[in-house]
Order: structure tokens, then C-alpha cells, then sequence
């Protein structure tokens, strides 16, 4: 913080001298000038004086701060009070004394602002006491320039302590932008390692997301070979076997599907659906079933909405299996999809009521009767009845 606050006052200095430089031209010729012509060579001497020393200390980059400021203060100094001895109470000898009080106080510390206004009163008493022992004042008398005197300290020192005020505010002002600053960089740093570690984790996870599922997939095809080899025992248990085999094969392909589509975890629900029916009906009983879209055919699901479509879809077509030919029509929505399952060739309205009745009450639609919805639907022109599903 304080180097920060030493470069900015060292750039301004410099900018203060620079233009310093090229404003002073203007009163220091016709100061030079009228002082010849009036025959005031001390003024001459030091108005060039001074001005040659504000122009080495304005452009002289070899000049150090701290001489550049002495410099400059005392050259303000030196020309207010020729000024003062050789104009009197008329000339602006006052101006320049207050003029090296204000730049001692704005670029340097508190001894050197100390010093200039102790020098600035001695001059002042020195001047006064000249005058009572018979110098020339040009109108000024020793009770006069005393009483100006007093008035100089109080001003320059109501000045300073304004000065420095202002420094110390400003200066405090900075460092808690530094603070700030560092702060804002630690807790940027922070993030940047929380960050990194939660993508880490996440990775870890979907690496053990996928090892799930291929773990998961894994086990279905084992069951399903299990099932397999177990096909010729008695019919009863048959029936409850191949339809264990059927909905593993469609939890299967949920598992495949998601498996395609890691990176955002979601399934495609009308390839979901044309799925199920490719595994329903084989190539030996082309063109008995046909899936159509209706409108949107897009319809995103999560995990386990997929797995509720499934099987309760490769439900529905097992449970019309014998009904040739069947019409699947999809409709894709916001958050799920509608399934309608129709014959144009009628269906019977006994066969739809007790499909019905077998689906509710099963186990897998009264889990998720909140999320799913089942019904019958009523013939339409060429359009037999047929259930519907929307989750």
C-alpha cells in the first residue's frame, strides 16, 4: 500500500511539475520584464533561478522524489519572499509562501510541512524586524506584516492539517481496495479448488455410474441365460418365466440406451419404444405391429422414467400380442410422452377392460400411480378401441 501511495504522488508530482513548467513561462516573463524595468535584479535573479530549477526538476528524470520536492518547495519559497522585500503587501509574495506550505503538505511528511511553515514565520519576523530597524517596506509597517503573519500561520496551518487529512483518508481508502483486492483473489482461489475438486467427484461418480450400469446389464443377460436354460420346465411356471424374460429384456434395453447416452443421462423415449417392439415382434412377424409419432417425437426421460416405460409398454404389447395388426402412436410432450396402442381392426372391448384391470392392479403401475396414468380409449372412425399410456 505504501509504495502504491509513493508512485501515485510521484506521478503526480511529475505531472505537477511538467505542466508547472510551461504555465510559469507565462508570469515569468512579464515578472522578468517588470522587474528590469524597474531595476528589482533580486527578482530577476531568483524568478530565473527558479525557474531553471523547475525545469531540471520537471524534466530531469535522474532527479530523485525527494529532491525534486525540495526543490521545488524551496524555490516557492525563495520567490514569495523576494517578492515580499521588494513589493511589499502589493506583490503575491504571500500567494507562493502558501503555495510551498500546500505542496510540502501534499507530497511529503509532516516534518518537512513542519519546517516549511517554520521558515515561512521566521522569514516573517525576520521581515518585520527589518522593517522596525528601518528597511524599505513599500507600504508595509512592522504591526502590519505581524498581523499578516498571524493570519499566514493560521491559513497555512489550517491548510496542512486539511492536507494531510486527506492523504491519511485516501490512503486508507487504497488499502482496503488492496485488502479487498487480496481477499477477492483468495476467495477466487478457493473457488477455483472447490471447482475442481467437484468436478472430480462428479467424474469419479459417472465413472462409477457407468461401471453400474455395464455391472447391471451384465447381470440381466445372466439372468436372462438363466431363464433360458430353464425353458422346458412345467407350463404354469413357464408362463411367469417368459414373462420375467420379456420385462428383463426391457429393462435391458433401457440399460443399453442409457449406456448410449452418458453424458447427459437421459433416454430418448420414442427409440426407447420402437425398441421394445423390435423385441416383441421379430423378424417373423413383420408389419404385425407398426410404431408411428404423433406430432413431437422427442421425449427425453430420466433414468427411471425410462425403466416405468418399459416395462409397462412391453406390458401392453405382450398383452396384445395376438391381435394382428397393431398401430403404436407416439407423442412426444414437455416432461413425458403419451403411447396409444389401437387395432384398426377393432379390438375386442372384454379384452381391453381386462388388459386394464391386469395393469393397474400389478405391482409396477400401482408403485407409480402417481406419476403414470393408464386408461381406455373408445373406437375413432377406422380406429378400433385401445389403452393409453402417459407418464
Amino acid at each position: 500500500m505504501i509504495q502504491s501511495l509513493s508512485k501515485e504522488r510521484e506521478a503526480v508530482l511529475s505531472s505537477l511539475l511538467r505542466f508547472s513548467a510551461i504555465a510559469a513561462a507565462v508570469a515569468y516573463l512579464p515578472s522578468v520584464i517588470v522587474a528590469a524595468m524597474e531595476a528589482y535584479w533580486g527578482i530577476v535573479i531568483v524568478d530565473t533561478l527558479a525557474y531553471a530549477v523547475l525545469l531540471v526538476a520537471a524534466y530531469g528524470s535522474w532527479v530523485p522524489y525527494n529532491v525534486k520536492l525540495i526543490l521545488l518547495v524551496c524555490s516557492s519559497l525563495l520567490v514569495g519572499m523576494v517578492v515580499l522585500i521588494y513589493t511589499g503587501p502589493l506583490g503575491a509574495g504571500y500567494i507562493w509562501l502558501i503555495v510551498a506550505v500546500v505542496l510540502s503538505a501534499l507530497f511529503s511528511i509532516r516534518r518537512l510541512v513542519a519546517a516549511t511553515i517554520g521558515l515561512t514565520m521566521a522569514f516573517m519576523a525576520a521581515w518585520s524586524l527589518a522593517l522596525y530597524l528601518g528597511a524599505e517596506g513599500h507600504g508595509a509597517t512592522p504591526v502590519t506584516v505581524l498581523i499578516i503573519g498571524a493570519s499566514l500561520l493560521v491559513a497555512c496551518l489550517m491548510l496542512a492539517i486539511v492536507t494531510q487529512r486527506l492523504l491519511v483518508v485516501l490512503a486508507n481508502a487504497l488499502a482496503e481496495r488492496e485488502l479487498l483486492a487480496v481477499r477477492l483473489s483468495e476467495e477466487l482461489a478457493q473457488s477455483n479448488a472447490v471447482r475442481a475438486e467437484l468436478k472430480a467427484i462428479i467424474e469419479i461418480k459417472e465413472d462409477l455410474l457407468r461401471e453400474l450400469q455395464h455391472r447391471v446389464r451384465n447381470n440381466l443377460q445372466v439372468v436372462q441365460s438363466l431363464l433360458a436354460l430353464d425353458e422346458e420346465s412345467d407350463r404354469v411356471a413357464g408362463t411367469h418365466k417368459e414373462d420375467n424374460k420379456r420385462r428383463i429384456g426391457a429393462l435391458t434395453i433401457a440399460n443399453d440406451l442409457f449406456l448410449s447416452r452418458p453424458e447427459d443421462g437421459r433416454i430418448d423415449g420414442y427409440e426407447l419404444l420402437r425398441s421394445i417392439v423390435q423385441q416383441a415382434f421379430d423378424e417373423r412377424h413383420e408389419g404385425a405391429c407398426s410404431v408411428r409419432a404423433t406430432g413431437n417425437s422427442g421425449a427425453s426421460l430420466d433414468p427411471q422414467s425410462s425403466v416405468i416405460v418399459a416395462l409397462l409398454t412391453s406390458d401392453l404389447v405382450a398383452s396384445f400380442a395376438d391381435i394382428r395388426p397393431l398401430v403404436l402412436s407416439f407423442e412426444g410432450r414437455d416432461h413425458g410422452l403419451r403411447l396409444e396402442i389401437r387395432s384398426p381392426k377393432g379390438t375386442n372391448q372384454t379384452l381391453l377392460e381386462t388388459v386394464y384391470r391386469r395393469l393397474t392392479s400389478g405391482r409396477i403401475a400401482r408403485s407409480c400411480a402417481h406419476e403414470v396414468s393408464l386408461g381406455i380409449m373408445a373406437s375413432e372412425g377406422a380406429q378400433g378401441g385401445g389403452l393409453y399410456l402417459e407418464i
